[in-house]
């Protein structure tokens, strides 16, 4: 039988033997796992345990290598790949800067990889341990660029999820629209899946959205409330086509809900095709909207300075240069 070797780290510290045998070894039962404790084949430092045994951070830990997919390592080497920009690290979190087309996670089609692998290849986890694997704590589109953010350990997780949660990180976008939004405007809207003949005439997605109900409660049970404001930065035009550089800030994060929104008051995302945008044919339904910016509290407690910036792929940086006039915002 083969082994492999794992090195207990923080987020092992305390918790019980057989319960982080059970992260490892995912496709055996629990009684298969008390067996192979029971009979040595795990062993501590060397040494036959206690399935109760308390694991201490550093303990050196063998395990059977029972399927060609349980490595010592986070992922599959995937050397020769595209390679992510790191924007921000500490060891709580890891602030990468997404670029367009790529998955977060799943989703990808054969011979792609997702973001969610390619981070866990290319970055050294801080605290890493048996039972912590990092992951991204929120996600964005597809065909979105910009700012997303990976755990790097438990706590590090849980404080940034519960920022989230209550709406302590604020979120900008910036985004090419069609046509000329005079002024800074707020939508409030109702969001939930289209019909699904609706979304199955759009290019191969589920898309979202907006309804009016007559009450509150009819709101609760058919969507979701989702709140954005577009500030609008530059104007410009493009192949005859009115464009608005705007900054947009969301404070809900429901699926689609930029797309959705500025599509539903008359400003859709130039060259998004699945919510109506008008799609020139120098850009081929490839459209602009970048996570650009997050800000927190001064107060945060996993060290994170005020605001955290990613810069705009080029492609974005060439379109704003030859097509916007008068763009004094700083990017």
């Amino acid at each position: 039988m083969d082994f492999l070797q794992y090195t207990a780290g923080h987020d092992d510290d305390g918790r019980r033997l057989d319960r982080v045998i059970r992260i490892v070894l995912k496709e055996l039962p629990m009684t298969e796992i008390y067996k192979y404790i029971r009979k040595g084949l795990v062993r501590v430092n060397g040494k036959k345990s206690e399935c109760s045994y308390r694991i201490k951070k550093d303990d050196l830990i063998k395990i059977p290598k029972i399927s060609d997919c349980q490595t010592n390592t986070n992922s599959q080497h995937l050397s020769g790949t595209q390679k992510i920009q790191s924007v921000f690290k500490n060891s709580y979190v890891l602030f990468v800067n997404k670029p367009y087309g790529m998955a977060v996670h799943g989703g990808g089609s054969s011979g792609t990889f997702n973001l969610e692998q390619l981070v866990k290849e290319q970055f050294k986890i801080e605290n890493s341990s048996i039972s912590f694997r990092t992951g991204p704590l929120h996600r964005i589109d597809r065909h979105t660029t910009g700012l997303v953010v990976f755990s790097q350990n438990s706590e590090g997780a849980n404080i940034f999820s519960n920022m989230l949660q209550n709406h302590l990180v604020k979120k900008e976008y910036l985004t090419v629209l069609c046509g000329h939004l005079p002024m800074k405007e707020t939508w409030i809207d109702i969001i939930t899946d289209s019909p699904y003949e609706e979304s199955s005439k759009t290019q191969g997605f589920h898309t979202m959205s907006i309804i009016n109900c007559i009450s509150s409660e009819d709101n609760k049970k058919i969507g979701k409330k989702a709140q954005t404001t577009a500030n609008p930065i530059a104007y410009g035009n493009y192949e005859g086509i009115p464009i608005t550089l705007a900054l947009v800030e969301i404070q809900t994060g429901r699926k689609h809900q930029i797309r959705c929104q500025c599509a539903q008051h008359g400003y859709p995302l130039l060259g998004d095709t699945a919510y109506k945008g008008t799609n020139p044919q120098s850009i081929s339904g490839h459209f602009f909207l970048h996570s650009w910016r997050m800000s927190f509290p001064s107060d945060n407690k996993i060290e994170l300075p005020t605001t955290i910036t990613a810069p705009l792929p080029e492609k974005f940086r060439f379109f704003i240069r030859n097509h916007l006039s008068q763009c004094e915002f700083s990017i």
